[in-house]
């Protein structure tokens, strides 16, 4: 095989097309004696290096080449990419095109759409995707809405995209923004008390995604802590210490006891004070070293309480 072919095959997971095979300076014949020979094997409309890995990314890469420029990975697929909590069954393939585009691909699922134009593609490991903010509005009508509660927040958390992107995206009315919606809604609805909307607004100015207010916690064992506010879905809570309806000696003892239960279940439990609600910079810095980097915690499920309307957008009367 040519060495420069060699090379482009080595950053594509094994995998080229016959047009960077011919324009290599093999012909069409010579492929077909090296597929003969089992140095390469044909997938579809492209040519897989013999004993190269079969991995996901080289999967992908089978997807790419063989539907062609102009393409993007969207859906579940540039979930996974994107290191999305929800996103881990790759399964077939996803790709965008532009509508006026009619590839003909067996390897992926191909998805003509009319506001390609619009779109944000960004490269991953050498691979077309949409952005961020495409990613989630894609995903929108594939997840459940706590899984698409999560994969919003990990990706503001890592910083790929603002709540308020999201909301422009759906203006435009695509596919999946109505349920997308009911999840950005809890930024339009308050905490119960003044103090915990106060941390709640402060959170959402610094482009926080919602998180759970007055709920608890059930393990997959069954076990149920709470109530608290905070992030459930990466195990983070938090409490306010120095407010009126925590200052007695019962209700210490019983925020002392959820946090102690908390702990026994890998639920870390931040405690903000009235420094913290007098500097919101430091508030915001507590927080966020709490959540970022804790892992998605699928184990965990959160428990609304019956007659409290929760502003992740739950109410009374809804699914859980």
């Amino acid at each position: 095989m040519p060495a420069a072919l060699a090379a482009a095959a080595a950053g594509q997971w094994g995998v080229f097309t016959v047009a960077q095979a011919l324009r290599s300076g093999l012909s069409r014949d010579d492929l077909a004696r090296l597929v003969a020979d089992r140095h390469l094997r044909r997938q579809h409309d492209v040519f897989v290096v013999a004993g190269s890995p079969d991995e996901p990314l080289q999967r992908l890469w089978v997807a790419y080449l063989s539907v062609g420029e102009p393409c993007a990975f969207a859906g579940l697929t540039a979930g996974w990419l994107l290191g999305l909590p929800g996103c881990a069954d790759l399964g077939r393939p996803e790709l965008v095109v532009p509508s006026a585009r009619r590839p003909r691909a067996t390897t992926a699922a191909v998805r003509r759409v009319s506001w390609w134009a619009a779109a944000k593609v960004e490269l991953d490991a050498g691979l077309p995707r949409l952005g961020a903010v495409e990613t989630v509005v894609t995903l929108a009508p594939l997840l459940p809405r706590r899984a698409l509660h999560a994969a919003v927040q990990q990706a503001v958390f890592d910083h790929r995209l603002r709540v308020e992107d999201i909301r422009e995206q759906l203006r435009r009315g695509l596919p999946g923004s109505a349920r997308l919606a009911q999840v950005l809604a809890r930024y339009d609805r308050g905490h119960d008390s003044s103090p915990e909307a106060e941390v709640y607004r402060v959170l959402r100015r610094a482009g926080f995604p919602p998180d759970h207010c007055n709920v608890s916690v059930r393990t997959a064992g069954g076990r149920l802590v709470g109530p608290f506010d905070g992030y459930y879905e990466v195990g983070v809570a938090y409490e306010y210490d120095g407010l009126a309806e925590h200052d007695s000696t019962s209700a210490s003892e019983r925020d002392e006891t959820k946090s102690t239960e908390a702990g026994e279940i890998a639920v870390r439990v931040v405690r903000l004070t009235n420094t913290d609600r007098r500097d919101p910079e430091r508030l915001v810095r507590r927080i966020r070293a709490a959540v970022v980097p804790a892992p998605f915690r699928a184990d965990l499920t959160v428990v609304h309480r019956g007659r409290r309307a929760c502003v992740c957008g739950w109410a009374p009367g809804t699914a859980r």
